[in-house]
């Protein structure tokens, strides 16, 4: 039990790692003053609170906070229901593509489209991502 453990919180640490590096080079090539002071940028969890997400979640906040350029406010909406096709078709349909929004999403995020699954309004093709701090198994189809 304890070297899964171990493991999943070096997984965990070199996600948050390609993160951060990731919203270094970003905020090398834009000036903070060219966009994130004051703002609110908000993460959208597909679960519920009180969670597994929701605790990766949190524990990703106060390093966004510290990292991204101007300091913005960070925020977590919490959109619950269908797997995570509702918040994902939220964010597909409804939100800006500004950068002030990103998509904390379940594995069955990229599972729905590809099994033909109703009521999906997304196009996992058309969607930038960040990575991921879930490291538990791997998939079969």
């Amino acid at each position: 039990m304890r070297r899964d453990k171990s493991k999943s919180v070096v997984l965990l640490q070199i996600s948050l790692g390609a993160l951060l590096l990731g919203l270094f080079i970003v905020g090398t090539r834009f000036s903070a003053n060219f966009f994130l002071p004051g703002k609110t940028v908000t993460i959208l969890e597909s679960s519920g609170p009180g969670g597994v997400g929701s605790m990766r979640t949190k524990a990703v906040v106060p390093f966004l906070q510290k990292y991204i350029p101007g300091n913005p406010t960070i925020v977590i909406q919490y959109m619950d229901g269908g797997g995570g096709r509702k918040a994902a078709n939220h964010l597909y349909t409804s939100v800006r593509p500004d950068g002030l929004t990103i998509g904390r999403m379940s594995t069955p995020f990229v599972m729905h489209p590809i099994l033909g699954e109703s009521g999906v309004l997304y196009d996992i093709d058309k969607v930038s991502y960040l990575g991921t701090s879930y490291s538990g198994g791997y998939h079969v189809f």
